[in-house]
């Protein structure tokens, strides 16, 4: 009995691992695809982009228990998190798919720039700032 106890147990947690693991792989095929639309990406980089979304997916899930905990730890990891796809993303790129990424960020900072002035002018808090931005950082990354 405890040994049915036990892989029943087991069961459960690797179902559950599998279930989230293929929800993630569902969303990173989706963003590949879209991503693909965007920037015209040949056989070649959407496998490299899979490996990028699936990574970025995997990333998101395991800081995601800190979000409650610690925001101050879950904001700088949403950045660095943001970076490091954009760089990854930057790598697989030709020159001109490059210019296009180039004019999102651009366009990205400025809306950054713009809620936080907004935000500034409206007396909200660093911290109400913040999530703020750590919300557009999170856009960003879909």
């Amino acid at each position: 009995m405890k040994n049915f106890v036990c892989s029943l147990l087991f069961l459960l947690i690797g179902w559950g691992t599998f279930a989230q693991s293929s929800d993630q792989q569902a969303l990173a095929q989706q963003s590949t695809e879209q991503l693909t639309k965007l920037y015209g990406l040949d056989a070649q980089q959407q496998s490299k982009m899979q490996v990028i979304q699936e990574r970025k997916y995997r990333n998101l899930a395991e800081i995601g228990p800190i979000k409650n905990t610690d925001p101050q730890l879950y904001i700088k990891k949403v950045e660095a998190l943001r970076l490091a796809n954009e760089k990854s993303i930057e790598r697989i790129l030709n020159e001109d798919q490059r210019t296009l990424l180039r004019q999102q960020k651009a366009a990205a900072r400025n809306e950054k720039a713009l809620v936080y002035k907004e935000m500034k002018q409206a007396g909200a808090s660093q911290m109400e700032i913040d999530q703020k931005l750590m919300e557009l950082d999170i856009k960003a990354l879909q």
